[in-house]
């Protein structure tokens, strides 16, 4: 259920890897996400948008990925990143390594509101790994 850098796999450009959930993970990923989307009130086209690295400074959209966050253990109450759990929770497919990178890079993200870390996580994560799996899905 614990998520950071795994969740549905996107489209990618010809270059970048590709990472794959189980049918497990897919499920209650989809589970949150609409959870999620329900309790932030977010408009789920400012989620799309944030899929493809377009993020727009909307309380909305800050509570949507506090909750995604959250639900999935990715980050404590104190808005601290939780490298473990990340880690335990990467598709097989992915290094260790890779991990390690995209995560020495986005824990640099501090004082600022949980809701606002979650959202420059997920930000420093798009930018930073060339293994893409989406973290947040769109759903029908």
């Amino acid at each position: 259920m614990k998520l950071y850098i795994l969740l549905c796999v996107v489209t990618l450009t010809a270059a970048a890897k590709t990472a794959t959930l189980t049918p497990e993970q897919g499920e209650k990923l989809r589970e949150v996400y609409k959870t999620c989307v329900e309790s932030s009130h977010v408009d789920t086209a400012l989620v799309a948008k944030a899929r493809n690295g377009d993020f727009t400074e909307d309380g909305h959209l800050d509570d949507f990925f506090t909750c995604m966050f959250t639900s999935v253990g990715f980050i404590n109450d104190e808005g601290q990143l939780q490298k473990d759990v990340i880690r335990s929770k990467v598709p097989a497919d992915i290094s260790k390594e890779d991990v390690d990178k995209v995560f020495a890079a986005c824990a640099k993200i501090k004082d600022e509101p949980k809701g606002k870390i979650s959202k420059l996580a997920y930000k420093c994560y798009l930018s930073e790994t060339p293994v893409k799996v989406q973290l947040i899905e769109e759903t029908a």
